[in-house]
């Protein structure tokens, strides 16, 4: 019996040391300091960040021990968006010896979406088979008093725009600060060509997000056929503060200035009635008379086309294709109609008047969408097709008058501008 007790003492302790041998063992380190953008943490304590900026870490780790291809990471867990944009950052494999001390740097890059919120800075050191040491760190994510973003500039047209043309712009802009901003001064710009326009956000509150009106951008006519850069400038806090985004786009030779400087006589006049008109939304609409006169010896095809925002609907009678024989006048009628969802106030639009592949001239017009009254509108409709019925007979007879005035005098400058009218 006591031969058997011995043998299964023996076979017990050959068990438990084969165990022992089996189980993974911590990488024998131990973090003796850690600093972020200089600054010596102290453990236990909270540290106050703000998100979009770059933490600067760096960690003394002493070994107490021996081990191979060590790694150390930091991360921060939580995010949202890790898949897409990285919150951690690791060291390549190094050797640890005992008694020696090593510091290695991190840089993990706090993305501007990141939750206002409590978090951890985890380290992991790990080598390839042992068991991971986890030492973390108490964060505090903030966000700064006054901070704006420029999410998108929107152009249309969208990458290119033609000698002559109009260049509308939206500006999508994020209140990513603590405090609610008014005042807001959005300025898109060509510096090289000096032609630019502004506009108001008159609040946005933190966290909300909005776009700006429509900005209309008149490209030069004899603007030279290349990139420009634009510049996208948003204004706030008093005017203390100011961010810029820069953008490309590429003017296109039109024609338009090698054709105005060797037309020897005006052939195409075109006119158009209110530059402005309320326009009730999801009602209705309102009717800009578009006239085009050839003065030319010739028949020519003329094709009107509109660029509108999001905000409207824009339709043309009785079609946007025109053919005009000579010391003929024809009108072509610009329905535009404010979708349910436009915001009251003014917005811009711009029709183009081309011929084959020449633009003739793009002409700026506005709109002012109203809210729909409690009764009906129809009175309001009536009178203004009235309106625009005397405004088109007034231009008729103007138009009329300037043709036989021309084909009395061949002789006449390359262009003349007057009284709203446009010679091509």
């Amino acid at each position: 019996m006591k031969g058997v007790k011995a043998f299964s003492i023996i076979a017990l302790l050959i068990i438990t040391l084969i165990a022992m041998t089996g189980v993974a063992t911590a990488v024998p380190v131990s973090v003796e300091e850690i600093k972020l953008d200089g600054n010596v943490y102290v453990s236990g304590d909270t540290l106050h960040v703000e998100r979009g900026e770059k933490l600067d870490i760096s960690v003394k780790i002493e070994g107490t021990g021996n081990a191979s291809n060590v790694e150390i990471r930091a991360f921060i867990a939580g995010y949202e968006y890790s898949d897409h944009e990285e919150t951690s950052d690791s060291t390549h494999i190094f050797d640890i010896e005992n008694g020696i001390t090593y510091v290695k740097k991190f840089d993990i890059q706090l993305p501007s979406k990141l939750d206002q919120d409590s978090y951890k800075l985890r380290l992991f050191v790990a080598d390839r088979d042992g068991t991971a040491n986890e030492f973390t760190y108490n964060l505090k994510v903030g966000t700064k008093r006054h901070a704006l973003e420029i999410k998108d500039v929107v152009f249309s047209p969208e990458n290119k725009v033609r000698q002559g043309g109009v260049l509308l712009s939206t500006v999508r802009v994020k209140n990513a600060g603590e405090r609610d901003e008014d005042g807001l001064r959005i300025k898109v710009a060509i510096p090289e060509l000096d032609v630019s326009a502004s506009d108001y956000i008159d609040e946005i509150e933190a966290e909300e997000t909005k776009t700006s009106e429509e900005l209309l951008l008149r490209i030069p006519k004899c603007a030279a056929a290349k990139d420009y850069k634009i510049v996208t400038s948003i204004e706030y806090d008093e005017s203390y503060e100011t961010i810029v985004e820069e953008s490309t786009i590429r003017v296109q030779d039109s024609g338009i200035c090698e054709t105005a400087s060797t037309t020897t006589s005006p052939k195409t006049i075109i006119t158009v009635g209110p530059e402005m008109q309320d326009v009730v939304k999801g009602q209705g609409g309102a009717i800009y008379p578009l006239t085009l006169s050839n003065a030319g010896s010739t028949s020519k095809t003329f094709t009107i086309t509109a660029q509108a925002g999001d905000w409207a609907n824009v339709k043309m009678s009785p079609s946007n294709v025109v053919t005009l024989g000579a010391n003929e006048a024809k009108a072509v009628y610009v329905y535009v109609s404010a979708k349910d969802d436009a915001s009251a106030g003014e917005h811009m639009f711009a029709i183009s008047v081309k011929s084959g592949e020449q633009t003739l001239k793009e002409i700026a017009l506005k709109a002012n969408v109203v809210e729909p009254a409690t009764k009906s509108s129809w009175d309001k409709v009536k009178k203004g097709l009235e309106v625009g019925l005397v405004v088109l007979v007034v231009l008729l007879v103007i138009l009329g008058l300037i043709i036989g005035f021309n084909r009395l005098k061949a002789d006449d400058d390359d262009e003349d501008l007057e009284a709203g009218q446009t010679y091509y």
